[in-house]
């Protein structure tokens, strides 16, 4: 937010730097994690959703500031992870649904604990 309304200075690019690089890290471990329990997040709308806005928030926003340090790559890259950011809670959401639906695998991963 501080981007988009002018303040340009080292340590916001620095942080919206770390950002990106953490939700590009994020978004690979849960495309890895593949555990019953979180299916929701693999399969159907919540999960378009999630790879979208990972996408968005992680290496798009990611990209931006390392191709330009100009002050509009920056901004691109800051509406790009507020983006991303604000799609990503509506997919938990939508996963957190879709959970819901199927208390099997929750029971399943506590039977295997």
């Amino acid at each position: 937010m501080l981007e988009l309304i002018g303040v340009l200075i080292p340590a916001t690019q620095l942080l919206g730097l770390a950002a990106s690089i953490i939700e590009t890290l994020l978004g690979v471990h849960f495309e890895l994690s593949r555990l019953p329990v979180n299916a929701p997040l693999h399969r159907g709308r919540s999960a378009w959703a999630f790879r979208l806005a990972g996408a968005a928030a992680g290496p798009g926003a990611l990209t931006l500031r390392l191709l330009s340090n100009s002050a509009p790559a920056c901004r691109a890259a800051a509406i790009c992870f507020l983006a991303g950011s604000l799609l990503s809670r509506y997919a938990w959401i939508w996963a957190g649904v879709a959970s819901a639906r199927d208390p099997e695998a929750l029971f399943q991963i506590q039977r295997t604990s």
